[in-house]
């Protein structure tokens, strides 16, 4: 019990000489000597004015109370925060900013008490940032016997935009691998390149005359098919250039801007002068000539694809940090090994500089903007 000069005696079982009936009185009850009564006692909150946080940001607020609360509630919190109901803490991470009243409660036996708390948060401090993500080039592909020629591998995925990144939040970047060389296989397809969240696909293997011929799915563009005109993969983001089949070449491998290959061509790629000049990323390969025909190599995609291969030569490489597809392999090829596709990149520009940075970025600067290019796993924080 709880007297209203505010000392407590608790739980416990007496009789008093004003007449009050005895029995176990409640410890959150109040005994008012003047009017000679019990006040049964709902909780009381005596902290709870307003708080403040940031948008993004964790937020957590813990409210005290009198009478022992055994349970607690709360309406009108802001997106991304919950109330514990036992404990009655708010906490979580706003995905909102503004100022929200909200109303709390907390219960014991005798019933329910409220009160309102007004929570100010403050817009998440940020930084805007333009991105190019870029992954992995597709390898082209090596036929095991015959003349036949190979298909090129396919252009990586690409993602470009604006974004707001959160100040003081560390950033992961991966760099996508370009698809490995292989022998008597359809071509790898490339690694996929990450950032912010979002992920650039990468490109098709290419195909090759055996079993396999068809060239696989990719990012910007599937791999070019094999001999006998077997069909490409197709692409499935950025570009989404198709990969071609030729009965007399190696397909073509397919590249960015929606430009699929023609015949042993590979796909044209999309450019970009996020690093200050206008580059192409993300060029399909050339497919492999064949000895019977007479034809020539198909030429790489403007963006980093690599040369079909002449006769009984391997092609070029999709070109590193392009995303460039590699060229397919000439015919006779007898198992030699393959082109590899040419690695991804990330590249961010903003007008504010980075904090802190891993990976050993290349940073240069355009204008006002300072840029950062990641030809390697790495990570940034503004």
């Amino acid at each position: 019990m709880r007297f209203t000069d505010g000392s407590v005696l608790g739980t416990y079982t007496t009789t008093t000489s004003s007449g009050v009936t005895s029995g176990r009185w409640n410890a959150n009850d109040i005994y008012n000597a003047s009017l000679n009564k019990l006040w049964p006692h709902v909780p009381v909150f005596t902290n709870t004015t307003s708080v403040t946080g940031t948008q993004s940001f964790s937020f957590s607020f813990s409210p005290t109370t009198l009478y022992t609360p055994t349970g607690y509630g709360a309406t009108g919190l802001p997106a991304g925060l919950s109330v514990n109901s036992s404990t009655g803490a708010i906490t979580g991470t706003p995905t909102v900013s503004g100022s929200y009243t909200t109303k709390l409660s907390a219960t014991n036996i005798n019933g329910a008490g409220y009160s309102t708390l007004y929570i100010n948060l403050s817009a998440t401090p940020g930084v805007a940032a333009t991105y190019l993500i870029v992954g992995g080039g597709g390898s082209g592909g090596s036929c095991g016997s015959g003349n036949d020629a190979s298909g090129a591998g396919g252009a990586g995925g690409l993602l470009t935009g604006t974004t707001g990144l959160i100040i003081g939040t560390t950033y992961t970047i991966t760099v996508g691998s370009g698809g490995a060389s292989v022998s008597n296989a359809t071509g790898n397809n490339g690694g996929d390149s990450t950032a912010f969240g979002l992920t650039a696909t990468g490109g098709g293997g290419g195909g090759y005359d055996g079993s396999f011929r068809y060239g696989n799915n990719g990012g910007c563009g599937g791999g070019g098919g094999g001999y006998y005109g077997i069909v490409g993969g197709t692409g499935s983001q950025g570009g989404n250039g198709a990969g071609a089949g030729q009965s007399s070449w190696g397909g073509g491998g397919g590249g960015g801007a929606g430009a699929s290959a023609t015949n042993q061509n590979g796909g044209v790629g999309t450019i970009s002068s996020i690093s200050g000049t206008s580059t192409y990323y993300s060029g399909g390969g050339g497919g492999g000539a064949d000895s019977r025909f007479g034809n020539s190599a198909g030429t790489g995609g403007l963006g980093g694809g690599g040369n079909g291969g002449g006769t009984s030569s391997s092609g070029n490489n999709g070109s590193p940090n392009t995303g460039g597809g590699g060229g397919g392999f000439g015919g006779p090829n007898y198992g030699n090994p393959s082109a590899s596709g040419g690695s991804g990149v990330v590249i961010i520009s903003s007008t504010s500089t980075a904090a802190t940075t891993t990976g050993s970025p290349t940073v240069t600067t355009s204008g006002s903007n300072t840029i950062y290019k990641f030809t390697a796993t790495g990570s940034i924080t503004f």
